[in-house]
C-alpha cells in the first residue's frame, strides 16, 4: 500500500471519530424552531437533571410490553413505555445501535400514551416531560407530550450507512460511496444528513487520490 494511501485511510478513521464522538453542547434545534436538550446530556449526568423539566427529540428503538420497574414507579400497571435512542445517536455505527438511551414512560390513561401505544421503530418524536428518578445510573422520565417529527434515520440508513462505515475501512471506496448515496435518499433529519455528507465527501476525496 502506498503511503498517501495509509495517510489517508487513518485521516478517514479520525474523521469517523470525530463525528460520532464530539460531545454535543448546549442544546440542539429542531425543524419547528425550538431548542430542546440532547439527551446524551441527561444520559451522561442523571443526576444533575432529577426533578427538572426537559425536551428532547428521540427516535423509538423499540416498544416493550413488559420491563423490570425495580424501585422505581414505572410499572406496566400505570404506565407505557418506549425504549428510544438519542436524536444525536449515529445508528449506523453498532455501537450507537445496540446502546439506547433506554425507556421513557407516559402515565396510562393520559393522551401522551395514545401517542406511544402508535409509534413505530425509527419514527422520531420531540417529548416534553420530567426526570422524576435517577436509578441504577440512568434517569427515568415521565412525559407528558409527544409530538412526531418529519425525518428518521430508518431502516436502509442505518443499513447502507453502516456497510459504508465498514467498506471505508478496508479502503473500498467506490462501494462506500454507492452505499452513502443510498443512506442519503429519503427525508433525513438535518443532523444525519450533515454527518452523512461529511463521510461522502472524505469518501469520495479518498477514491480521487486512490485513483491517482
Amino acid at each position: 500500500m502506498k503511503l498517501h494511501q495509509v495517510v489517508t485511510a487513518i485521516l478517514v478513521i479520525l474523521l469517523l471519530a470525530a463525528i460520532v464522538r464530539s460531545p454535543l453542547q448546549g442544546r440542539q434545534g429542531v425543524e419547528d424552531g425550538g431548542e430542546p436538550i440532547a439527551l446524551g446530556l441527561v444520559r451522561a449526568s442523571p443526576d444533575s437533571f432529577l426533578g427538572k423539566e426537559v425536551e428532547f427529540v428521540v427516535q423509538v428503538h423499540a416498544v416493550p410490553t413488559s420491563w423490570n420497574p425495580f424501585v422505581t414507579r414505572f410499572g406496566s400497571a400505570d404506565f407505557r413505555a418506549l425504549s428510544v435512542w438519542t436524536d444525536e445517536q449515529a445508528l449506523w455505527l453498532p455501537e450507537e445501535f445496540e446502546h439506547p438511551f433506554g425507556p421513557v414512560f407516559a402515565r396510562r390513561g393520559t393522551p401522551v400514551e395514545a401517542v406511544f401505544a402508535a409509534a413505530q421503530p425509527y419514527q422520531r418524536y420531540r417529548m416534553h416531560g420530567r426526570v422524576k428518578e435517577c436509578f441504577l445510573g440512568r434517569a427515568w422520565i415521565e412525559v407528558d407530550s409527544a409530538t412526531r417529527l418529519a425525518g428518521e434515520v430508518g431502516e436502509g440508513t442505518v443499513l447502507h450507512a453502516g456497510r459504508a462505515v465498514q467498506l471505508m475501512a478496508v479502503q473500498q471506496w467506490k462501494l462506500a460511496l454507492e452505499d452513502l448515496e443510498r443512506a442519503l435518499a429519503g427525508d433525513l433529519p438535518a443532523r444525519a444528513v450533515t454527518e452523512l455528507e461529511a463521510l461522502r465527501t472524505a469518501c469520495a476525496e479518498a477514491l480521487s487520490k486512490s485513483s491517482r
